[in-house]
C-alpha cells in the first residue's frame, strides 16, 4: 500500500487482477458442472459419491479463493490441496460412472480440470511450481482413462496437451503481468526519489541564494570595511566569510574528512596569519565520496604551506583558491598577485619542496609552479585519483560505495 495515496502498489493491484482472472476460470468450471448435472440427472442422482465429489471441490474452491483474497497472493500449499481434491473428484467420477453411459464420465471433469489448471498457471511463480501443482489433476485423469476405463494410451494424449496449454498460457500471462507491475513500481519509486531530490536541490538553491545575497554579502562587507576595529573580531569574521562562501558554493562535506571542508579550514587558519583567501570550491560539490582521506590530508597540507608562502613572501594580503574534481583528476590551484620570483634564478624553498611537492608525490600527484617577478605566483596541484596507492584509508562514504 502506498502510504501517500492509500492505493495499493501496481504489484498489489496486479495480484488482485490475477486473482479475479483465476476466480473467473473457476466460476466457469462450476458453470460447466451445473450444465452437465441436469443433462445426466437420472444417472447422477443414483451415484451419491459423485455428489460428494462435487461438494468437496466446491468447499475446496471457496477456501482457496477466500485465503487468496485475504493474503493478496496465491496460497501455494492450499492450491496444491485444492488440486489434490480435484484429482480425487476425477477418480471418484470415473469409478462410479454407470454402464449405460461409460463414455460420459468426463463431461464435467475435463472442462473443470482445464479451467482449474489455468488458475494453476496464473498462481505459479515458476515452471517447476506449475508442474507439481498440476500433477494431481493430470495423473488422476490419466489413471481413470488408462486403468479404470482400460483405454489405449492415445485416448488421453490430446487431453494432456490441452491441460499443458492451459497451464503454460496462465504461467506466461501471470509472469508477464507481474514483471510489468514490478517495472512500473520501480519506475514510480525512482520518480519519487528524483522528485524528492529535486525538491531538496531546489530548497538548497533557494537557501544558498538567500545566504549569498544577504548574509554573505553583509559578512564580507564587514570583513573588508572599516567598521570592525578589533583585530581578533576581524579575523573571526573573515573566517566566517570563507566558510560561508564555501557553503554557498556547495562544499558541504563531512568536517572531519571532506576535502572541501578541510580546504575551508585551511583558509580560515590562513586568515589568522593575515591572508584572506577567495575560495572557489563548487567543483568539489560531488567529491565527498570520491577523494581518499590520504589525498585530503596531503592536499590540505600542501595548500596550507602554499598560503604560508603567500603570507611570508608575496607581500599581499590575499590569494585565490580554486579546486575541482573532473574526470577522476583532482586539481587545486593557489594564485596570488604578489612579488613572485624568477624560477630560473631562485631556488625553491624547503617548504615548497618538502611540504608541497613531497606531500603530493606520495599520493601519486604532481605540482607545477608558475611565477614571474612582481606579477605573482601560481601553485597547481594535480592528483589523478586512480593513481593513489591503495592503503585502505578512504573516506567512509567512499568505502561504503
Amino acid at each position: 500500500m502506498d502510504p501517500g495515496t492509500g492505493v495499493g502498489t501496481t504489484a498489489e493491484r496486479a495480484e488482485r487482477s490475477l486473482l479475479l482472472a483465476a476466480a473467473a476460470f473457476r466460476a466457469g468450471a462450476f458453470m460447466e458442472m451445473a450444465v452437465w448435472y441436469p443433462q445426466n440427472r437420472a444417472w447422477a442422482t443414483e451415484q451419491w459419491p459423485l455428489h460428494a465429489a462435487r461438494v468437496v471441490v466446491l468447499v475446496s474452491s471457496v477456501a482457496l479463493f477466500t485465503v487468496w483474497r485475504r493474503r493478496g497472493r496465491a496460497p501455494i500449499g492450499l492450491l496444491f490441496a485444492d488440486m489434490c481434491a480435484t484429482g480425487c473428484a476425477i477418480v471418484v467420477t470415473g469409478a462410479f460412472t454407470s454402464d449405460p453411459i461409460p463414455h460420459q464420465w468426463n463431461n464435467w471433469p475435463l472442462p473443470y480440470g482445464l479451467l482449474a489448471l489455468a488458475a494453476v498457471g496464473i498462481a505459479a511463480r515458476s515452471r517447476w511450481e506449475a508442474v507439481w501443482l498440476a500433477a494431481p489433476v493430470v495423473l488422476s485423469y490419466q489413471f481413470v482413462i488408462s486403468v479404470l476405463n482400460e483405454a489405449p494410451p492415445p485416448n488421453g494424449i490430446f487431453d494432456d496437451v490441452s491441460f499443458a496449454v492451459n497451464v503454460v498460457v496462465g504461467l506466461v500471462a501471470g509472469g508477464a503481468i507481474r514483471r510489468w507491475a514490478a517495472e512500473v513500481d520501480r519506475a514510480h519509486a525512482q520518480a519519487l526519489r528524483a522528485e524528492r531530490e529535486l525538491a531538496r536541490n531546489q530548497e538548497q538553491l533557494t537557501t544558498s541564494r538567500e545566504l549569498h545575497d544577504r548574509v554573505l554579502q553583509t559578512v564580507e562587507a564587514l570583513d573588508h570595511g572599516d567598521w570592525i576595529t578589533d583585530p581578533g573580531m576581524r579575523d573571526h569574521i573573515g573566517g566566517v566569510a570563507v566558510w560561508l562562501r564555501a557553503f554557498v558554493q556547495g562544499a558541504r562535506s563531512d568536517p572531519d574528512t571532506g576535502l572541501a571542508e578541510a580546504l575551508t579550514e585551511v583558509c580560515v587558519q590562513a586568515r589568522a596569519r593575515g591572508v584572506t583567501t577567495e575560495t572557489h570550491l563548487a567543483g568539489l560539490a560531488d567529491a565527498a565520496d570520491a577523494v581518499p582521506a590520504e589525498v585530503v590530508r596531503a592536499v590540505a597540507g600542501a595548500v596550507r604551506e602554499a598560503l604560508n608562502n603567500v603570507a611570508k613572501h608575496a607581500g599581499v594580503p590575499g590569494a585565490v583558491l580554486y579546486a575541482e574534481l573532473d574526470g577522476g583528476v583532482l586539481t587545486v590551484t593557489v594564485v596570488d598577485q604578489g612579488r613572485g620570483f624568477d624560477p630560473d634564478t631562485a631556488a625553491e624553498g624547503t617548504g615548497l619542496r618538502h611540504s608541497v611537492r613531497d606531500r603530493i608525490a606520495r599520493v601519486g600527484g604532481e605540482v607545477s609552479v608558475v611565477a614571474f617577478p612582481d606579477e605573482g605566483t601560481q601553485v597547481e596541484l594535480r592528483v589523478p585519483l586512480a593513481a593513489v596507492p591503495e592503503t585502505g584509508d578512504r573516506q567512509p562514504g567512499a568505502a561504503a560505495g
